[in-house]
């Protein structure tokens, strides 16, 4: 086998020192030989470096010098940016700063801002109270929010204005006041603080001078946005008590209001009473807002509202009402002007709702029906059906007209009711009883009685017989003058209650047949003497008469005193 070409070549030892010599020789870059001192001989070599190209530890030696460089950078701008950021923290919370927002503020809005212990940081804005005053024309006198707080967008504290979704505020109030000269400045788009809007947690809105306003709402939930170039100012409000000047206090259950620059929209305001079945009062309309005379006139409806919330707790003891609007001419309106806080005038036409039940009490005439007609307990309390009238209240007067108030077959009353600023009563009622119900008086121990309200009450007409009285006193103790018609009238004829209703079937029943009718004249027996005549010993009113009954203050046979008793109050008798 031949030997392999990879194989190292053999040589020997000498061969290889003679190799080494002649190479030494010729080659001095593979060493130079020399002698020592001791007389030995060695190749000197010269040192040589290996040169080798390797292209990834370039790379990567170049990626190492990249990356630090770039940290580096980054290091610095990071600095850089705090240094910014700490500096523009720093300027925000600085005078010249506050100063410059309030300026840009007031130059947009045209009205005078103060900033107390305001605060920014890269994320929020802080205030203990932000006040905006217009001084010179406007219906927005001024708005006042206390204990703010805010997230802002972090880019807005390289920019010239603040930004951010929405202001919380945790109180509030807004005073609203028609200029008595000038013209209102409009808002413009650059306003310097944008928020989507503004919530206050309890806020109060004046409308007109805070010590006499002829509107005020108070402890209610808003909000405020602010529409550029469409309206100054958007109200949304939810609940809250809202006063009327001279009014009792009414609850809100929503508003929203429209503030432009020459009036004010009212779109909704939704006030219920204090029942359990809430009814509503739905208002709307403009207010007038360039003159403190300028009359403004809402729009009112009424869904089974109660009388009492609306006129006061004293006239709903005396008229348990639940109302409903109905359509009318000239009517069903608040009008109002800020300069006349007390002239405020509610106008409704109304019925009564269907929902509820609507009653009359406290009346002492009431109370002496019942008792002459077999102690029916619906004449005390009466209830009805159908009831109409309209409601007229400006300041503390309350004028109830045209009422007509029907329970068919048993009552009806009309006429007017008033109610003076001190409380005092007055008015004019009709009172109809159908003549069935007066014909039960005959069922009473008392013909008397009976014969006097056949004399007091008038004709039929409309399936009623009438009597008018006037109503006197309070609202606390309301008295009518029933008693002294009752006292001054006469009583009438009237004919013996028979078994037959045809006189010639009853000699009995015919005065001329009967010889022992004291009515017959031609009747020996009969006693034609004054009954009020002393010496007429039969004469049962004559004090001197020994057989006369003495008179029984609450026996019906006396009838003032019969009256008095039946037209007390049920807890005196």
């Amino acid at each position: 086998m031949p030997p392999s070409t990879s194989d190292p070549e053999k040589y020997s030892l000498d061969e290889m020192m003679e190799r080494l010599k002649g190479k030494a020789s010729e080659d001095p870059a593979n060493g130079e030989l020399v002698t020592r001192g001791d007389g030995s001989q060695a190749v000197r070599v010269r040192k040589r470096k290996r040169r080798t190209d390797q292209p990834k530890r370039e790379e990567a030696k170049r990626h190492r010098r990249m990356r630090a460089v770039q940290v580096g950078t980054l290091l610095v701008g990071l600095i850089v940016l705090t240094l910014v950021i700490g500096g523009l923290f720093l300027y925000t919370n600085t005078a010249p700063f506050r100063k410059g927002l309030s300026d840009a503020v007031s130059q947009t809005l045209g009205a005078d801002v103060d900033f107390k212990m305001f605060r920014v940081t890269p994320v929020s804005a802080n205030a203990e109270l932000v006040s905006l005053t217009w001084k010179d024309g406007g219906f927005l006198k001024q708005v006042k929010l206390r204990h703010l707080s805010a997230k802002i967008s972090p880019r807005t504290i390289f920019g010239q204005s603040l930004t951010g979704d929405e202001i919380l505020a945790r109180e509030g109030e807004i005073l609203l006041q028609p200029p008595g000269a000038g013209r209102p400045s409009s808002a413009t788009a650059g306003i310097p603080v944008n928020f989507g809007r503004t919530a206050v947690t309890k806020l109060d809105v004046v409308f007109g001078e805070p010590t006499a306003a002829a509107f005020k709402l108070t402890g209610t939930e808003g909000s405020l946005n602010i529409v550029p170039n469409k309206s100054w100012l958007t109200l949304n409000l939810h609940r809250g008590s809202l006063a009327i000047y001279g009014w009792p206090a009414l609850k809100v259950d929503r508003a929203l209001v429209d503030i432009r620059t020459t009036e004010a929209e009212v779109l909704t305001l939704r006030i219920t009473d204090s029942l359990a079945n809430q009814g509503q009062m739905q208002v709307s309309g403009t207010i007038n807002t360039q003159s403190p005379d300028d009359l403004s006139t809402l729009n009112v409806k009424l869904t089974t509202f109660n009388l009492a919330d609306l006129l006061g707790p004293e006239i709903g003891k005396l008229l348990n009402l639940r109302l409903d609007s109905r359509e009318a001419a000239n009517s069903n309106y608040l009008a109002f002007t800020s300069g006349a806080p007390g002239d405020a005038e509610l106008v409704v036409s109304f019925t009564n709702s269907l929902a509820a039940e609507s009653s009359l009490t406290g009346l002492h005439f009431l109370a002496f029906i019942a008792r002459t007609v077999g102690d029916d307990p619906y004449y005390e309390k009466p209830e009805f059906d159908d009831l109409t009238g309209n409601l007229r209240r400006k300041g503390g007067r309350i004028d109830l007209t045209d009422l007509h108030l029907e329970r068919k077959s048993q009552l009806c009353i009309k006429g007017n009711l008033s109610v003076a600023a001190d409380k005092s009563l007055s008015g004019t009622l009709q009172v109809g009883l159908p003549a069935s119900v007066i014909s039960l008086a005959r069922d009473t121990k008392n013909p008397e009685l009976e014969s006097k309200l056949e004399s007091m009450f008038g004709s039929v007409s409309n399936g009623f017989r009438w009597v008018t009285i006037e109503l006197g006193g309070s609202l606390a103790i309301p008295t009518d003058d029933f008693a002294r018609i009752y006292n001054a009238t006469t009583a009438a004829p009237i004919a013996p209650i028979t078994q037959n209703a045809d006189p010639a079937a009853d000699p009995a029943a015919d005065p001329a047949a009967d010889p022992a009718d004291p009515a017959d004249p031609a009747d020996p027996a009969a006693d034609p003497a004054d009954p009020a005549d002393p010496a007429d010993p039969a004469d049962p009113a004559d004090p001197a008469d020994p057989a006369a009954p003495a008179a029984d203050p609450v026996n019906p046979a006396d009838p003032g005193a019969a009256f008095e008793d039946l037209t007390s109050p049920p807890g005196n008798r």
